[in-house]
């Protein structure tokens, strides 16, 4: 070995013993990587082993280390032999490590956990904390075995409550278990007193169900008062009550108030929140600054324009399960221009009926139109806007303009891209230019646009309307998208696919996506032709987004060529311009020679 590298060996043996590089390191590789990194040396094990045993998602792996698994005759995990002392300290080692545990055992492609390994566990432990420093509890089994992993410690807390807990009762001395009207179940009403209990200090509350919240309306709003340091909850749909809000607003962290439409998270019932009135107090909901609410427009106009309603939101998320006039949802728009001048980011989802045929015309009276949404434009601070209606929006590109430099730091936009009716477009792709134009940190847009035409006003043909191919072949030198990453065309008609490819690619970075579809509720029943209908578009629109990243390359590639071209053409200029200076300077009154420098 050189010198040289003697002196650089101990050099890169010392960086390899820093332990938050090593962490960084070790997150990026597999657990079996990591379980050969804990054997390396004694100060590669620790790093090692925290990495290792930081997120438990497998709690057959964490039973093993007390004590050796067998599958019994019931086909289900259990320990082999009786847990003992020594185990319990040899535990200790990995326990104090796990900062989250996640148990999820219908994801499991194994068999289950027996009953018996989580008696044997909370009849043998040494400690009240089996888990002492975890911090993230995920729980979807029985409910009760959660019990055992409860500590103050616990900040975030998802409990799956499944629907047999508040729609049966259990026979005592038998195994049958009945349906039966329980308005009152003992079993839930005492977890959740044990939650509020053994974890007072929990930061974010993740409740998933599937039945409706005024069978445990009471219980819960017991929980939610009994946690004084949230500052976040998640809950299904149509789960934020006017109790719960009440309770909810009682809490001075609460930062936080979001539903998810995840099938893992569930849904309540619309009845629930069918008349939504909280009761505010003066100085409540002051932290808050997101909130997503599943509320008809009514009572979300009514609720935010209150004496003491929330003025610190900055994204707010809401979600109809009515049809929305366009009344109602302009005077909403009034009410939260007015109320929320911090706002950034604002979705407005209301019921749609897919049922319709593709060729049914919208009534003009119930669609939205540019006065509908313009008191948006008085939301300075705007900078993301989604909204989801049965209508097409009816707006002009000039108007289209107005809503383009109104928002220059927009970076997403929906604007009603999937609606039922479906061939009722007013715009057509020229729609595209304004965004491109004035909002250079637009990263999503979702339009409902005719791609088979265009406008006559970025036309050079004295033609109403032009195909976009012979658009883009008249030549493009306007405004592209600077930041665009994803162009998101719902149900939009297209016939050309090969000309929106080409005009597209005059506007779009290279990376840009283009997708199609809808995302309305999957429970809602889609017409036969209808369904038809979008699926061939969403086939034409696949096939743009195959064709685009090739075209956009060439795009560049003809740019690059033209402005080299350009180049040469006036470094000529400059050339043919400086020998033309010396002739002048070389040539003298009467003189008819030719003088060359």
């Amino acid at each position: 070995m050189s010198h040289t590298s003697q002196k650089t060996a101990p050099i890169v043996h010392r960086v390899l013993y820093i332990p938050e590089l090593l962490d960084m390191v070790f997150n990026y590789l597999e657990p079996f990587s990591n379980a050969v990194n804990a054997r390396v040396c004694k100060r590669w094990s620790e790093v090692a082993l925290d990495t290792l045993w930081r997120e438990v998602d497998d709690m057959h792996r964490l039973c093993t280390l007390l004590a050796p698994l067998y599958v019994g005759d019931d086909s289900e995990y259990k320990f082999a032999r009786i847990l003992e002392t020594a185990d319990w300290k040899r535990f200790e080692r990995y326990s104090r490590r796990v900062r989250r545990l996640s148990y999820r055992p219908e994801l499991q492609c194994k068999p289950q956990l027996s009953q018996s390994v989580f008696d044997d566990i909370a009849r043998t432990r040494t400690t009240l904390s089996v888990l002492p420093n975890m911090h993230s509890l995920e729980w979807e089994g029985p409910i009760t075995l959660a019990v055992m992993f409860m500590h103050p410690g616990v900040r975030r807390f998802a409990i799956c409550l499944p629907l047999i807990l508040d729609l049966t009762a259990i026979t005592p001395g038998t195994d049958n278990i009945e349906a039966v009207p329980s308005p009152d179940s003992p079993i839930l009403k005492t977890f959740l007193a044990e939650v509020q209990d053994r974890m007072p200090n929990l930061h974010h509350l993740d409740v998933r169900m599937n039945f409706a919240l005024r069978r445990i309306e009471g219980e819960m709003v017991k929980l939610i008062t009994g946690l004084p340091r949230l500052k976040k909850i998640t809950m299904p749909r149509f789960c934020v009550t006017t109790n719960v809000m009440n309770a909810l607003s009682k809490l001075d962290s609460l930062s936080c108030i979001e539903f998810q439409y995840s099938s893992e998270q569930g849904s309540g019932d619309p009845e629930d929140i069918h008349e939504f009135r909280p009761t505010l107090e003066e100085g409540v909901l002051l932290s808050l600054w997101d909130l997503s609410l599943t509320i008809c427009y009514e009572d979300a106009n009514r609720f935010l324009s209150a004496s003491f309603a929330p003025t610190n939101i900055k994204m707010l998320f809401l979600d109809s399960h009515l049809f929305e006039s366009p009344e109602n949802i302009h005077e909403l728009l009034v009410t939260i221009s007015q109320k929320c001048q911090l706002l950034e980011s604002l979705a407005l989802i209301t019921l749609v009926h897919p049922t319709l045929p593709p060729d049914a015309q919208a009534e003009l009276s119930e669609s939205i139109t540019f006065q509908t949404l313009k008191p948006l434009l008085n939301c300075p601070n705007l900078n993301s806007f989604e909204l989801v209606h049965d209508n097409p929006i009816l707006i002009t590109q000039a108007e289209v303009e107005v809503l383009a430099e109104a928002w220059p730091n927009l970076e997403t936009l929906i604007l009603n891209n999937e609606p039922v009716f479906i061939n009722c477009s007013t715009l057509t792709l020229e729609a595209l230019i304004p965004f491109a134009k004035h909002c250079p940190r637009l990263r999503h847009l979702g339009l409902f646009i005719n791609a088979s035409t265009l406008g006559h006003e970025y036309c050079s043909t004295p033609t109403s309307s032009v195909s976009p191919s012979k658009r883009a072949r008249v030549g493009y030198d306007g405004p592209a998208f600077k930041s665009l990453k994803k162009l998101s065309m719902g149900v939009s008609p297209i016939s050309d696919e090969k000309g929106v490819a080409l005009f597209l690619s005059t506007l779009c970075p290279v990376d840009c996506r283009v997708e199609a579809g809808v995302t309305w509720d999957e429970k809602a029943p889609v017409g036969f032709h209808l369904a038809r209908a979008i699926e061939v578009r969403c086939g034409r629109w696949m096939h743009v987004e195959e064709l685009l990243p090739g075209m956009v390359e060439l795009r560049l590639q003809e740019r690059e060529r033209t402005r080299e071209l350009e180049r040469e053409n006036e470094d000529l200029k400059i050339r043919n311009s400086v020998l033309l200076d010396r002739l002048g300077m070389g040539h003298h009154a009467g003189d008819d020679t030719c003088i060359t420098a």
